[in-house]
């Protein structure tokens, strides 16, 4: 029994640790757009729609043209910042976690500059600004 009491209580501190680590930077709520050229994949156009929300969910909707193909498509996901101040966005359908530095230009504008991500690029050093569309 006391085995059992001891794992719980360890348990219980281990999440507790868990999620302190992880904080909602409340300027990064609400939904923002951005875009990009040839950075992620050469001769692809993106731009996208993200929706963070307050309770550390995100919906990001990407248009992509390429060869003058449109395509659409969106992702779920959680978001977060760690102790260190780094910007983490993991997503539902790949299971994988990208990680920015990130610098709060102003209320309406946000740079991202990549430090590990879980797709190839073309641009090793990837980089894009997000403009505020509402809060």
């Amino acid at each position: 029994m006391k085995k059992i009491l001891y794992s719980l209580l360890f348990t219980i501190i281990s999440l507790s640790a868990y999620s302190q680590n992880k904080k909602i930077d409340p300027r990064l709520i609400g939904s923002w757009a951005g875009s990009e050229k040839d950075d992620q994949v050469e001769g692809i156009s993106k731009s996208w729609i993200m929706n963070r929300n307050e309770d550390g969910t995100f919906e990001l909707h990407f248009t992509t043209i390429e060869n003058g193909v449109t395509d659409k498509f969106s992702e779920k996901g959680k978001w977060w910042i760690d102790s260190e101040g780094i910007f983490h966005e993991y997503h539902a359908n790949s299971k994988k976690t990208d990680t920015y530095i990130y610098e709060v230009l102003d209320k309406n504008t946000i740079r991202f500059k990549s430090k590990s991500l879980s797709v190839s690029m073309e641009n090793s050093y990837y980089e894009f600004i997000d403009t505020r569309v509402s809060k």
